[in-house]
This record gives structure tokens, C-alpha cells and sequence, in this order.
């Protein structure tokens, strides 16, 4: 009997083990690597700062500040004829304008050589600065310089209707003259052309040529004048009529027009 129940002990634990399977542990997951990368830009919008990223900023972006730099609000050293620095245009194209952030004043340094300081100076001549050199010939030969020449009236495309008629009271007082009209954009240049130039550098680009400016395209013509002016094209002269404000150029004009030599004297009037 013993042996009987101890048959069947053997039989019921051999039965229980078939069931049973043996559990195979689970592969251990690969750690996901994460990899860093700067953004794709990191422009700020600022062009007063130098953005830029790397693997030493630790992959995010930086915004240095550049100094100086005009546009940041600050008047900083080595800035010259910037919007962050006070106005110290003193209306002469003879001097380099700027502000010194070290001693807080305005410095206004004398260029040299510079048609228009009243001295005939090394590489000025008949040429290029009628301005400072005696060469015979100022506004009071006016309008006889033209005489037997082909005279061109220039007013700026962009111009506005006070240059215009300003141009046709010029024109009115050249009878007996061959005249042509041209807006700026319609000739290449003045070279060896007998011209008459209408309108301000903010207006005329020939009248930027002759009176080129850093900032302010009036910075030369001080307000509420103008200013009539003879220059050298080469075998040929130019005569600028620009006021500030425009109504001021048109006054100009007709000043020109008035047949009064004695009015008209030197190279340059101021009206």
C-alpha cells in the first residue's frame, strides 16, 4: 500500500512539473542617446549683437553685443555721424563733424584740402574748385558763360512741383538761348555739360554730386536760405539752384532770372 501512495506522489509532481515553463529574462533596453545640435538660427533681430551658437556655448544660442554699433540708443568711442550721438553738423563741408564721448563736446575738424575753405589749396585748380582758386570766372559772368552753348535744365525725377516751376522760371530768363530740359535720371553725367542744376541733394542726384553730404542731404544749405552756385564740369559749368525748404529753391530762381549783375558776385550766393 505504501508503495502504491508513494507511486502516486511521484506521478503528481512529475504531472505538476510538465506545466511549468521556465521564464527567459528580458533583454535590457538600449539607453536612446540624445544628441545636441544648435537651433537653426539665432538671429535675434539685433544688429548690434553677434549671435551665434556652438558646442562651447553648450549648443545654445548666444547674443553678444557689439560695441560700438550705431543703432544700439548709445553714443559709444569711434562712432562718427551715427543716430546715437548728438547732432553736431556745423553746416561746413570743409569739417569732419562728431561727438567725443570722452571729453562730451562736439569736435568739428578741418578737412584738408577742401574746396570751399577759402584757400587755393594742393590738387585744387580751375577744375575742380572754382570755389577757392581765382579763376576769372564767378556769377557775375552769369548767364554770358552759356552764350553760343547748348544749356541743360536738370530737375530731379522725384522732385517736387515747386522744383519744376523753378526750372521754368530759370528757363524763362535764358531767351535767346538754346535750351533742353532733363530730369536727373535721363543724363549719365555732368562731364564738359553746361548745366543748370535745380533742387537740393535730397532731390537732385547732380545736386548731391556737387554737394555731397555724410547724413543730412541739407546739412549745407542751412535753413530758410539757398544758395545759387558755379562749378567746373570740365570744359563746360554747371550752376546750382537749391533752397531750404523747397519753396526756398523756387526764390532762388527767380533771383537768378532778375537781370542784375550786381546782385550776382563770386562763386557762390546765399539768398
Amino acid at each position: 500500500m505504501k508503495i502504491i501512495i508513494l507511486i502516486g506522489i511521484i506521478l503528481m509532481l512529475m504531472l505538476s512539473g510538465c506545466g511549468k515553463v521556465e521564464e527567459v529574462p528580458e533583454a535590457a533596453e538600449e539607453p536612446e542617446v540624445i544628441k545636441l545640435e544648435c537651433p537653426a538660427s539665432c538671429d535675434d533681430g539685433n544688429e548690434c549683437t553677434k549671435d551665434f551658437c556652438s558646442e562651447d556655448t553648450g549648443y545654445k544660442c548666444v547674443n553678444e553685443d557689439l560695441v560700438p554699433c550705431c543703432g544700439n540708443g548709445k553714443c559709444e568711442k569711434g562712432e562718427k555721424d551715427c543716430v546715437d550721438c548728438p547732432a553736431c553738423n556745423d553746416y561746413d563741408k570743409c569739417t569732419e563733424d562728431y561727438f567725443d564721448v570722452d571729453s562730451l563736446k562736439c569736435v568739428n575738424e578741418d578737412i584738408m584740402p577742401c574746396c570751399g575753405n577759402d584757400e587755393c589749396e594742393a590738387g585744387e585748380d580751375c577744375d575742380n574748385c572754382l570755389l577757392d582758386c581765382n579763376c576769372g570766372i564767378d556769377l557775375k559772368d552769369y548767364p554770358g558763360i552759356f552764350k553760343g552753348k547748348s544749356v541743360v535744365i536738370v530737375v530731379g525725377a522725384k522732385a517736387s512741383a515747386s522744383d519744376v516751376t523753378a526750372g521754368i522760371d530759370v528757363a524763362n530768363g535764358l531767351g535767346g538761348y538754346t535750351i533742353d530740359t532733363k530730369l536727373d535720371n535721363e543724363i549719365s553725367s555732368l562731364d564738359d555739360r553746361n548745366v543748370i542744376v535745380i533742387g537740393t541733394p535730397c532731390d537732385n542726384e547732380f545736386s548731391a554730386e556737387l554737394l555731397p553730404y555724410s547724413r543730412d542731404c541739407l546739412e549745407y544749405i542751412k535753413e530758410g536760405t539757398a544758395v545759387i552756385r558755379i562749378f567746373s564740369t570740365g570744359s563746360g559749368y554747371a550752376v546750382l539752384v537749391a533752397g531750404n525748404p523747397i519753396s526756398k529753391t523756387r526764390e532762388a530762381a527767380s533771383y537768378l532770372r532778375e537781370d542784375s549783375s550786381k546782385k550776382l558776385e563770386g562763386v557762390e550766393v546765399i539768398v
